[in-house]
């Protein structure tokens, strides 16, 4: 079956052409692993917190999957202690 990955951030790209995989976890994959590569020029600007979204679409058009991503930096919280609980002070 063939699966069309439209990425949306800044804009909207829909994908033209497809790639011809053998079942939706292929398709869940092939997600993953084009994020990682379309990621990789923004490692550093993709911190910023945009949104990245891949919806995945098979041959008939009807949406089968989305992949949401987005990278956040936590707040300065410390760790926990060795026994679990919060240090005092932290949330």
């Amino acid at each position: 079956m063939r699966y069309f990955f439209d990425v949306r951030c800044a804009e909207f790209v829909r994908d033209e052409r497809g790639v011809e995989l053998d079942d939706p976890e292929a398709a869940r994959l092939h997600a993953v692993a084009l994020s990682a590569d379309l990621l990789k020029p923004y490692s550093e600007t993709f911190w910023r917190g945009a949104a990245w979204q891949v919806e995945v679409r098979d041959e008939a058009g009807a949406l089968r999957l989305v992949l949401n991503v987005m990278a956040t930096d936590a707040p300065d919280v410390p760790p926990p202690r060795a026994d679990g609980r919060s240090q005092p002070g932290s949330r």
